[in-house]
């Protein structure tokens, strides 16, 4: 081997070396991604940029992915936005859509391809949209044939090709109506339909973990909950989760022929996931407790292949507004929780640092004003939720108890008055006052027995109603026992009900 040859080998092996350290380099960056995405309970404020902005540059300088990157990754291995169309872009999209098919009567193929191709681009953005309404759908499949015919007019025939195949996907049942297009667009239609079906055919599962969301395919309603479609021509097709008045998420599937395509979709994380106004954000529900906010974010960050996610929000903390983070690791969930309060004043650089610092992992950082235990709060409904009274019956036990120690009071002194009246009636010589002072005993004793017994019955009613009444909701009726004298001695009036 010559010296050059040395030389080329060398450089060969060297290049090669390179090649395996970078390629090495993107696996290693690739299987330790770490993301920043925020979360809320209703919309993001206004001033998140400016509040977030000094801790999204800090995380940035130790390798976190935030803002329009994220977005980009998150639209791409997740799903995107269903999107939508303004009033007035509704509009305008028809009008170009009608100017195109106009122009392609006219036999102007090139100046028909133009408003054509940017209908559909529009179209494309709202999936969302346009798989709610059937008018948009009918404009998208014209302006597709007229795109289609145009570019094969324009000699353009891989995008003919290309046009006519999206066409046939998204339209599967349609054929080509002679009323509204000449024959050679039914001829391109054949030919495509003819080297589509020779490619063979594939099929697509969706499994969405919430049965009552709508599935839809290419803005075509399929199925809720799980859908199999089988015998589809291989292409792309854009599947949409939506439910309720959610506008949805879109993920873009390719079908291959002879290959069964699956994707399985957690609701609770399509839901909240928003990618716009700068950054990824999950927007959660005020009831959402922090383990399900965890939960979340660790389900994003499986799909993005992250190691490691930063949730940040602005929150009040002990009456303050402050910064909050959670770092997360996704494969155990764990999390470390840290905040920096911004009111009355705003944090230091030094603080805003030292807050990035530790939720990046740095377990050391620690200073005055930096929160690092999470505080347990109780709701905003249960701080304000009265505890619970007596009740009716438990207050009616009470009153009947006092009554029935009155009661045995009174029973007491009739009967030691009744007791010294006997005594004296025994020792009065006088016939008469000793009768008076016999018959006063006689009361005396029987009102004493009475109360006696009336005390009891109101002890034994008050025991009760307190054993039975709890905090059971007052009822207005009531219930009234009520000692009372009568000629013959004493009885106990009860009235009223439960």
């Amino acid at each position: 081997m010559t010296n050059k040859d040395s030389g080329v080998s060398a450089a060969i092996i060297a290049a090669v070396a390179v090649a395996i350290v970078c390629a090495a380099a993107s696996v290693a960056t690739a299987g330790n991604a770490r993301i920043v995405i925020e979360t809320y309970d209703g919309e993001r404020p206004a001033d998140a940029d400016a509040v977030l902005g000094p801790v999204y540059a800090e995380l940035g300088k130790r390798g976190f992915v935030h803002g329009a990157a994220l977005i980009d990754d998150v639209n791409a291995r997740v799903s995107r936005d269903g999107g939508a169309l303004s009033a007035t872009q509704v509009i305008e999209l028809q009008k170009q859509v009608d100017n195109a098919y106009q122009r392609f009567i006219d036999g102007d193929y090139a100046l028909a391809l133009t408003p054509a191709r940017a209908a559909l681009t529009a179209y494309a953005s709202a999936p969302g949209q346009m798989a709610r309404e059937p008018a948009l759908r009918e404009l998208r499949y014209k302006a597709l044939i007229v795109a289609a015919r145009s570019s094969e007019a324009s000699d353009q025939g891989e995008d003919a090709f290309g046009l006519m195949a999206e066409a046939i996907r998204s339209f599967p049942e349609r054929t080509i109506n002679p009323a509204e297009f000449a024959p050679n667009v039914a001829a391109l239609y054949r030919r495509v339909k003819a080297e589509l079906a020779k490619q063979g055919s594939g099929t697509l599962e969706v499994n969405v973990d919430d049965p009552a969301a709508t599935i839809y395919v290419d803005e075509q309603l399929v199925a809720t909950g799980t859908a199999k479609l089988e015998r589809l021509a291989p292409g792309t097709y854009r599947v949409l989760i939506a439910k309720a008045q959610h506008s949805g998420r879109v993920r873009e599937v390719t079908i291959a022929a002879g290959a069964t395509t699956t994707i399985n979709v957690i609701w609770t994380v399509d839901a909240s996931l928003r990618t716009g106004g700068g950054g990824v954000t999950l927007a959660l529900d005020k009831a959402t407790s922090s383990d399900a906010e965890v939960l979340a974010a660790t389900q994003l960050g499986r799909a993005l292949g992250a190691d490691s996610v930063v949730v940040l929000s602005t929150r009040p903390i002990n009456g303050r507004r402050a910064i909050v983070g959670y770092s997360i690791h996704v494969e155990s969930q764990n999390k470390t929780f840290a905040a920096i309060q911004i009111e009355p004043i705003a944090p230091t650089p030094g603080m805003v640092a030292k807050l990035a610092a530790l939720l990046a992992g740095d377990k050391g950082i620690a200073g005055p004003g930096l929160i690092t235990t999470e505080p347990v709060e109780r709701p905003a409904g249960e701080l304000d939720r009265p505890r619970p009274g007596l009740g009716a019956r438990r207050w009616t036990s009470l009153i009947m108890g006092g009554v029935g120690v009155a009661a045995f009071a009174g029973a007491v002194a009739f009967e030691l008055s009744s007791k010294s009246s006997y005594d004296k009636s025994k020792t009065e010589p006088d016939d008469a006052k000793q009768n008076s002072l016999y018959e006063s005993a006689n009361h005396k004793y029987k009102l004493a027995q009475g109360l006696a017994v009336g005390g009891t019955v109101l002890a034994i009613g008050a025991v009760t109603l307190w054993f039975t009444g709890g905090t059971k909701p007052e009822r207005r009726d009531g219930i009234s026992l009520v000692p009372t004298p009568t000629p013959e001695g004493f009885s106990v009036v009860v009235s009223g009900g439960f």
